[in-house]
């Protein structure tokens, strides 16, 4: 085991979290991993440009330690040897994208493209086709029409119960009923008058996550989210097909 291993294995044992549920773990990758990536979510710069922002800079080193942090408690509690399962991965990597091709991907040398990059296109926008799309609309554009998919999770018991477009920046206080993608029992609930509407609570253990108001500022039915009560998670577009609700 390597020192920074060894490191990593102390401060799990000194804290008796030496028998954390690897799944527990993995869920913290991921939020952590979220984090990451809301740290690009507006923008998507050249690595010169990211580079040359300090403050940016200090932000990504706090938000990739951690998930730096908890890829290695993952390996170390699962007793794997981190180097060894990298060179592997990595071996694999260079076989399924050979240099010289992705080098020139940009088409410099005739056929480079054709012969990967519109294959994977292609595949992708297969995948995406019957999935979700955006919805563009008034609401979209005042928040800079900008938007991203969440995977909504019950804080109780940790499962996700639905697909949500989140528009704009900011945090999640309040789920539109327009916004909700998945699963077809509440996308259905726009169709019903206001009155018509229960307190939102999760399909497996109804825990009580929040309840049904009028936003005041666009007149617009949603759920007021329980501070504490859900748990998001952004998802990105290739992998709404394999979301299970």
């Amino acid at each position: 085991m390597k020192p920074l291993e060894q490191k990593i294995l102390k401060h799990l044992r000194d804290r008796g979290w030496d028998k954390l549920r690897p799944a527990d773990v993995a869920k913290s990758i991921m939020i952590e991993g979220a984090e990451l990536l809301e740290l690009f979510q507006w923008e998507n710069l050249p690595l010169d440009e990211v580079k040359k922002d300090k403050a940016k800079i200090e932000e990504i080193k706090k938000e990739l330690a951690d998930v730096l942090i908890y890829s290695l408690e993952m390996s170390v509690l699962l007793g794997l040897d981190t180097e060894k399962i990298i060179r592997k991965k990595l071996a694999l990597a260079q076989k399924k994208y050979p240099a010289r091709l992705m080098k020139n991907n940009g088409g410099k040398e005739p056929g480079t493209e054709s012969v990967y990059w519109k294959k994977k296109s292609a595949s992708e926008e297969r995948s995406m086709k019957g999935v979700f799309t955006f919805i563009s609309d008034k609401y979209r554009k005042t928040r800079g029409g900008h938007s991203r998919w969440l995977l909504l999770l019950c804080e109780k018991c940790h499962k996700p119960f639905a697909v949500y477009q989140k528009d704009g920046p900011g945090s999640l206080k309040r789920m539109y009923l327009d916004r909700i993608a998945a699963p077809e029992a509440l996308k259905d609930l726009q169709k019903r008058s206001f009155k018509q509407l229960k307190n939102l609570t999760c399909p497996s253990c109804e825990f009580l996550l929040g309840v049904p108001i009028i936003y005041p500022d666009e007149k617009r039915p949603a759920f007021r989210l329980f501070q504490g009560a859900v748990e998001k998670k952004v998802i990105k577009g290739q992998d709404l097909g394999r979301v299970q609700l």
